[in-house]
């Protein structure tokens, strides 16, 4: 579950870096209604689009959601992302092409992610051994590690793969 999560994360990244612009940006934006006890995502109450490969467009279901849409948006600190009402009814979101330094932060980013990844991954295992209870030199355990093994593997292939597609060394 820890390297999928880093997949996605690290292709949001990627996406990000690249330029292409997709709906997944807001993907975690959380969204507090005031009929709602709980916040809820973008997703629930609006449609989010792309247009012409470069603007966010954010239509909510609702009218009156629009300025705890916008606001949810804002608290959600994404970098480069500034909506503006283009009219009652909708947001824009113009992004700009990211820079060379916006991708090396991007890839840095990644690294940590992918580093955080290794530590719950090593986490998982030792309890997993703990729990278990084998001896020091089972089977069991050199299976455990050979799985380790192989996750982290994909974590730094995950990892060069995203530093590789955003042009940073």
């Amino acid at each position: 579950a820890a390297v999928d999560w880093l997949r996605r994360s690290a292709a949001t990244m990627e996406l990000q870096g690249v330029g292409r612009v997709t709906p997944e940006v807001l993907r975690r934006v959380r969204v507090a209604l005031p009929s709602r006890t709980e916040e809820c995502s973008i997703e629930e109450v609006a449609v989010v689009g792309v247009r012409e490969g470069t603007t966010l467009l954010v239509t909510p279901f609702d009218e009156a959601n629009l300025k705890h849409i916008e606001k949810a948006i804002y608290s959600a600190n994404i970098p480069h992302v500034v909506p503006h009402k283009l009219n009652n009814a909708t947001l824009q979101i113009p992004m700009p092409k990211p820079t060379i330094d916006a991708r090396e932060e991007l890839a840095k980013a990644g690294a940590k992610a992918a580093e955080e990844t290794r530590v719950q991954l090593r986490k998982t295992v030792q309890l997993s051994i703990k729990k278990g209870g084998y001896e020091k030199r089972s089977i069991a355990i050199k299976e455990f590690n050979e799985l380790l093994q192989r996750h982290l593997k994909a974590v730094d292939t995950i990892v060069s793969d995203l530093k590789k597609k955003l042009g940073v060394k």
